[in-house]
């Protein structure tokens, strides 16, 4: 019987990054806003990391944008690439990833999320060759 094994570590923002032989992904779970509703969980394959620190990158720039012509004491919701939600002036403002969550509203919390996808790809290439090996 082959050996298997799969290898987790945190990756910043509550993400998870969940690693194996020939798979990787990013996992989080959100939770629900009180005990009466059930928490959300979020997968993100491996494949798709660069994808999202694109999307990422785009939906902030139109965030940027939109913050501009949004009037006082009115908010915009618009959806985004790969799962993101851009909220401006309203709950959770900011880029969100699954709706409403992990919001980014500034480019020193744009740069940290970037950073946390890539070095998730890092490791994830460091931890499939530890698993390949074994």
């Amino acid at each position: 019987m082959p050996h298997t094994g799969q290898y987790e570590e945190p990756i910043g923002d509550d993400g998870k990054l969940c690693v194996r032989k020939d798979h990787w992904e990013i996992h989080y779970y959100f939770l629900g806003p009180d005990m009466r509703y059930k928490g959300t969980f979020l997968t993100i394959d491996g494949s798709r990391v660069q994808g999202l620190i694109d999307a990422y990158r785009a939906a902030f720039e139109r965030y940027e944008q939109l913050k501009q012509s949004v009037p006082a004491g009115g908010s915009l919701t618009v959806l985004a690439d790969m799962n993101l939600t851009i909220r401006v002036r309203g709950f959770n403002e900011g880029v969100c990833i699954s709706n409403s969550h992990l919001p980014v509203s500034s480019s020193a919390q744009l740069e940290q999320r970037v950073q946390n996808y890539r070095r998730a790809i890092e490791r994830a290439s460091v931890v499939q060759k530890m698993l390949a090996a074994l």
